[in-house]
This record gives C-alpha cells, sequence and structure tokens, in this order.
C-alpha cells in the first residue's frame, strides 16, 4: 500500500476488529470485504464513492492500479493483450475509466452483459487490428470463454477459491494459443489478501491430500478429516 492507502488501511483494519467482537457473521464477512476493498481503491468504499465528485478517480490512491496504469501501455505497445480479472465490478469500472482517458484499446465484460453480446465481445477482442485490454468480472469469466488472443493475464484481487482463478487464466489456454501466458496476481503486503492468499494455499494443500493421496488414505488426523463434514 502507498502512504495514502496504508492509513486508511490502518484506521478501517481497527474498526473492523472493533465490530467483529460483538459483530454476527455477516457483520465481520462485510468487514473484511471493506478491507479487500480498501486494497483495490479507497473509491470502491461507498461512502468515498457517494461523497467523490472527481468522475476519475486518482491513480495515486491506489498503489494497484498506479502499477497497472504504468504497465498496461508498454505492453501494448510492445504486441500483447491483456486480461484484467476483479471480484468487484466497480474497479473495472475504475480501470476503464483511466483506460478511456489514456485512449487505450480494450473491452469490457461483466455480469450485466447480455449472453447474446458476450460471443461478440470475445470475437471482436480476438479480430482487433491493435493489441488491447480486455476487463472481465471473474465470476461472469469463469467458464466457456476462449480468449488465446491474450498473453497476459492480471488477477486484480484475490479470490477465496483459487479455483476459479485458474479458470480464469485458463480463459487463454485453449486450442489455438501459442504463446506462453503470463499471469500477475496482485496482492497488498501486510493485509487480509496475503491472509486470503494463505488461505488458498491451505485449502489447495487440504484438496490435493485428499484427492491425491496413491492409496487414497489422505494424511490427516481424524480431527482434520471432521473438520471437512462440517
Amino acid at each position: 500500500l502507498n502512504e495514502f492507502q496504508g492509513a486508511l488501511y490502518a484506521r478501517e483494519l481497527d474498526n473492523a476488529r472493533k465490530r467483529a467482537a460483538s459483530g454476527s457473521v455477516m457483520e465481520i464477512f462485510a468487514a473484511i470485504t471493506r478491507l479487500r476493498q480498501l486494497c483495490c481503491h479507497p473509491a470502491l468504499l461507498p461512502e468515498r464513492a457517494a461523497e467523490s465528485t472527481d468522475d476519475l478517480p486518482p491513480i495515486a490512491e491506489s498503489a494497484k492500479l498506479a502499477w497497472l496504469m504504468e504497465t498496461l501501455p508498454d505492453l501494448l505497445a510492445a504486441g500483447h493483450c491483456i486480461l484484467v480479472f476483479s471480484q468487484f465490478t466497480s474497479m473495472l469500472e475504475i480501470i476503464e475509466k483511466h483506460l478511456v482517458a489514456e485512449s487505450l484499446a480494450h473491452f469490457k465484460l461483466t455480469g450485466k452483459t447480455p449472453v447474446e453480446k458476450r460471443g461478440e465481445l470475445v470475437q471482436e477482442f480476438t479480430d482487433a487490428a491493435d493489441p488491447s485490454v480486455f476487463l472481465l468480472s471473474l465470476k461472469a469469466a469463469g467458464t466457456g470463454l476462449n480468449l488465446t488472443r491474450a498473453d497476459y493475464v492480471v488477477i486484480f484481487d484475490p479470490w477465496w477459491n483459487p479455483a476459479a482463478e485458474r479458470q480464469a487464466i485458463d480463459r487463454t489456454h485453449r486450442i489455438g494459443q501459442q504463446k506462453p501466458v503470463i499471469a500477475y496476481r496482485f496482492a497488498c503486503h501486510g493485509t487480509i489478501e496475503e491472509k486470503v492468499l494463505a488461505l488458498q494455499t491451505e485449502k489447495q494443500e487440504l484438496f490435493s491430500a485428499v484427492i491425491d493421496d496413491a492409496d487414497g488414505t489422505p494424511d490427516l488426523d481424524r480431527d482434520e478429516l471432521l473438520a471437512l463434514l462440517r
């Protein structure tokens, strides 16, 4: 996080801990979501979005956005096409505004995109004369899309389920892909995002222990096995 984001995050984290002490599960989850939004861009917080009169949320308020907008022009100039995934459609909207401001070619697909339009967008991205950026919500683009035109993938915010992230990256790994694919997973150091990544690793190791063990008997004790059923 940059200095501005870090100060906001520390304050939000303190508030979240106070609410979690006596809050319900849903309240705790809402607090975690706010922290995750803050890691992406402070403008994602509802109260900051409502107060803002700036149609172009400042790049300087988000370390991730600053890196992305510094890197995308170079990748496009080098002939690369890039997929950018986020769970937060509001974050995709912010990125899109900056792409427009920089006159960078792009497409966008979210859950609001009509089903019949999705195939058209993919075809336009594939046939575009110039390299471009494709903004996609993680859920909407999870399955069924062939995006082999892209050879760079950015997961802008970690999601709980690592399989969903792999499915997103796999949009580029289809018949016809002739280039190596480079994937970036963004996570802010010292924040809830690092804990989400740790949880992903834990769940993947647990899954591997249960599914991939040669003799079908996972190397887990009784309590760990019971925890899978709770």
